[in-house]
């Protein structure tokens, strides 16, 4: 299910992704994309540190891990520039899931032509972490599946 807040910054990363277009660094989106949160009046803290659970705390373990962005203390933001995101990266932000208080993350991935097929969406529940992708029910996810949709639903040519 998706929230008030879940939407905000969803509808934020499109406007910034329309205005800069794919193929900038990442610091030009996080820059932008922060400016617009808060033009918007939403708190947002970037490179919150995430510490271990409990083990190692303060050791070498805990450094050099950081939540790329945090809003309004409730959403975790990761953000990508890449061609193509891999399992790894939903991994990485699970774990960032399992780490930290916030129950809800999104990962999104400016390097894609069409930003809706970039997005990700987390959600802690029950010590496990669900990932799905940002599109209405029904559509289909990813390039190759929409092709297969639009072939599925064209009518047959009628043979006589």
């Amino acid at each position: 299910m998706k929230t008030g807040l879940d939407e905000c910054v969803v509808a934020a990363a499109l406007k910034i992704h329309r205005t800069l277009g794919h193929g900038r660094h990442l610091a030009s989106y996080r820059n932008a994309l922060t400016a617009e949160l808060e033009r918007r009046r939403l708190k947002v803290v970037a490179n919150v540190p995430l510490h271990g659970n409990g083990r190692g705390k303060g050791s070498e373990f805990d450094r050099g891990n950081y939540l790329e962005l945090v809003v309004e203390d409730r959403l975790i933001l990761e953000l990508k520039t890449l061609d193509l995101l891999s399992p790894i990266h939903d991994e990485q932000v699970a774990t960032y899931l399992r780490l930290a208080e916030p129950k809800d993350a999104l990962l999104i991935n400016f390097g894609e032509r069409c930003l809706r097929y970039g997005i990700r969406r987390f959600r802690k529940w029950r010590d496990r972490v669900h990932v799905d992708p940002w599109l209405p029910t029904g559509q289909p996810v990813g390039r190759e599946s929409a092709g297969k949709a639009r072939q599925r639903v064209r009518p047959q040519a009628k043979t006589t």
